[in-house]
């Protein structure tokens, strides 16, 4: 519940700093609130579950959280211009690696949470809506509750 309020006061004050950003900046910020949801809920998940490469997948997520918030350091430290100077160099590899890791953490993410309520849920309905839900960050984020049951295999 903790991390719900954070993650959600973080997106209304991202939706306030639209007026100082551009829309492009909020977008970017608003994506990077839903990764790091969605890598802490799949963690939370494969914690119930028995998979085999549950350590490597764990360890990609907090790679990804991570490097997430380097991304964010980066983009509020570029205000200063003697950083946009000492680190230009860093811009286009760091832009490359973060898109890459995020595509990645969201197919296997959202493939675990897809797994996760197909073998949860009975009702085709509430699976359907589940999954449309974790698209959406702020009704996602309410919806979604990881039950503490065990799911044996995926």
């Amino acid at each position: 519940m903790r991390l719900k309020i954070i993650f959600t006061t973080l997106f209304i004050f991202s939706l306030l700093g639209i007026q100082i950003a551009s829309l492009n900046d909020w977008l970017v910020l608003s994506l990077t609130i839903h990764v790091l949801w969605l890598s802490i809920t799949s963690n939370e998940i494969m914690n119930l579950l028995v998979l085999k490469n549950k350590k490597i997948l764990q360890v990609f997520n907090k790679i990804v959280f991570y490097l997430l918030i380097v991304d964010i350091a980066v983009i509020f430290l570029s205000i200063s211009f003697i950083f946009r100077l000492l680190f230009a160099i860093l811009y286009l590899p760091l832009f490359y690696v973060s898109a890459v890791c995020i595509m990645i953490s969201l197919i296997v993410n959202y493939f675990i949470l897809i797994k996760y309520f197909i073998k949860t849920t009975k009702s085709l309905t509430k699976t359907a809506l589940l999954i449309l839900s974790s698209f959406f960050y702020l009704i996602g984020v309410y919806v979604i509750q990881v039950k503490n049951h065990k799911v044996l295999k995926p």
